[in-house]
């Protein structure tokens, strides 16, 4: 991630918080599974951890606002709450080494 401009390094590290502070809220003690990757494309991060809970927890401020600011960078996120209680969150940053840091 060496080759990240800064702005998209600060977008991963909100990801990563926004997902263990869900974690820690929704799922207190519950092991976290986190991986980011990057390839020529961009960077994915992966956070996935079991709920407490099968049922859908009201939306506070955190997911949409980690939305409008994955939005900035052109990126995405996605949300997935299975049956069996897993909880994946999903972000992908395009970026390309081919574009200038700026």
């Amino acid at each position: 991630m060496d080759a990240l401009p800064f702005k998209l390094k600060y977008v991963v590290l909100r990801v990563i918080q926004e997902g263990v502070t869900n974690a820690a809220r929704h799922a207190p003690g519950e092991p976290l599974q986190l991986s980011v990757r990057q390839n020529h494309a961009g960077v994915r991060v992966v956070m996935t951890n079991r709920t407490l809970s099968t049922s859908p927890e009201r939306i506070g401020r955190g997911i949409p606002s980690l939305k409008r600011r994955l939005a900035q960078v052109d990126g995405s996120l996605t949300i997935q709450q299975h049956e069996d209680a897993k909880f994946k969150l999903a972000a992908f940053l395009p970026y390309s080494t081919t574009k200038e840091d700026g």
